[in-house]
């Protein structure tokens, strides 16, 4: 699970923010999970004006933990970083961006940090701790130019088991030392490369078409297709069964309502159970409420089964407020190890029984441009009895526009 990430120096984000997923107050075991001494948040909440970089945070984790992941293999040689840093400011678009994460593996804490432009990283470390002992597993950071190439001062703790020697030089100043290692199967940092890819589910956007990684589920497993269909089911689709076909693209006609993969259509009908008739419905003739449930519900299924970590940009699009509470209720209820951080509009989920003060977050920019990240348990004086909803919407909290205040449209 992850206990923190903060992110400096990108897109919208000027300087250091950080999320934290540690509990503030009385934990308890639908909201929190005891890892490592600690109990850590399922659930972290981002609300904030448009434009006030809410979704930038989601943004910079995807592409930060994209590329720790997948900059050997996705980058070539002498490709550019897409990186984007705060533009803003003279003195940070020369800068490089920063990353770190904490997360927990194997009942141990991992701090990992990264510092990258768009020509090369910078600073790359991995730490763990154990029994409040910290210990550098290996760290590199650039030294200087010589010879119009970059140079690295690099170290290895002695609790990393293997030698990085002939990974040195395969690790490419574009690319993650912890994914190189991982390519070259070195022993111990392929595990946590693996852990660390495992946990980290695709963002899902308000552009996701991300139906596929439900499809995928629904074929291979017999299980996670009976409980999709139940979810779906008490979202009152009246839904008996999700029947997946397909075919290849040479055969399709412009007049089926499919959906087009590399090679294959896949067409995915729903069989609706009314007054003792099944109706099959084309996906494409479902309502919007439905179809984005569907997207979710894959994902859903693997953070409930399985520890891992799923980043949403606007959960409630196309959602009704109880359908929402629902897929989030169904999450708490049902998972063990895994969270969700999401960005919503979604004010009345404020008052509902779903979120606590500490999984609330607001996003607002101040006057260099600049997104800026605050907890609602920081604000000590909310009465328990008061509403939420309310004081946000009344710019108690802040991170609302300003045309709601009387200020400029």
């Amino acid at each position: 699970m992850i206990q923190e990430f903060s992110i400096e120096n990108t897109y919208s984000i000027k300087t250091r923010q950080t999320i934290s997923f540690e509990a503030a107050d009385d934990a308890d075991d639908i909201h929190c999970v005891d890892v490592g001494g600690k109990k850590l948040l399922k659930l972290a909440a981002i609300y904030g004006a448009n434009a006030s970089g809410k979704s930038n945070v989601i943004k910079g984790f995807d592409f930060y933990t994209n590329f720790i992941l997948n900059s050997f293999s996705s980058l070539k040689p002498h490709a550019p970083i897409p990186f984007t840093p705060f533009l803003f400011d003279g003195t940070y678009r020369d800068k490089p961006g920063y990353f770190e994460i904490i997360f927990y593996f194997e009942n141990m804490r991992y701090v990992y940090t990264i510092e990258v432009d768009n020509h090369f990283v910078h600073n790359e470390s991995l730490a763990c701790e154990h029994d409040n002992i910290k210990e550098m597993l290996f760290y590199r950071y650039f030294k200087k130019f010589h010879d119009s190439k970059i140079e690295y001062e690099w170290f290895q703790g002695k609790n990393l088991s293997g030698d990085i020697e002939a990974i040195v030089p395969m690790t490419r100043v574009n690319a993650s030392f912890l994914n190189t290692a991982a390519q070259l199967n070195h022993p111990q940092l392929m595990k946590i490369y693996q852990y660390f890819a495992d946990m980290v589910l695709p963002v899902i956007k308000p552009s996701t078409r991300g139906f596929l990684r439900t499809v995928d589920l629904l074929e291979k497993n017999v299980k996670a297709k009976y409980e999709i269909i139940q979810l779906l089911d008490r979202a009152d689709v009246s839904l008996k069964d999700i029947i997946i076909e397909h075919e290849d693209i040479e055969k399709i006609t412009l007049a089926d309502r499919s959906f087009r993969t590399s090679g294959l259509s896949t067409s995915i009908y729903f069989s609706h159970h009314y007054d003792d008739d099944d109706v099959q419905l084309p996906f494409s003739d479902e309502s919007d409420g439905t179809r984005r449930l569907f997207v979710l519900a894959g994902p859903l299924m693997r953070l409930i089964h399985e520890y891992t970590f799923l980043a949403i940009d606007e959960i409630e699009m196309s959602l009704h407020e109880e359908l929402l509470e629902y897929f989030l209720k169904t999450f708490l209820k049902n998972s063990s190890g895994s969270q969700i951080m999401f960005t919503t509009h979604n004010q009345d989920l404020l008052d509902s029984d779903v979120l606590r003060n500490d999984e609330i977050w607001f996003v607002e920019k101040d006057k260099t441009g600049g997104s800026g990240l605050f907890s609602l348990i920081e604000f000590k004086d909310v009465p328990e009895d008061v509403s939420r909803r309310k004081l946000y919407k009344a710019g108690g909290f802040g991170a609302v526009p300003l045309i709601l205040h009387g200020g400029r449209a």
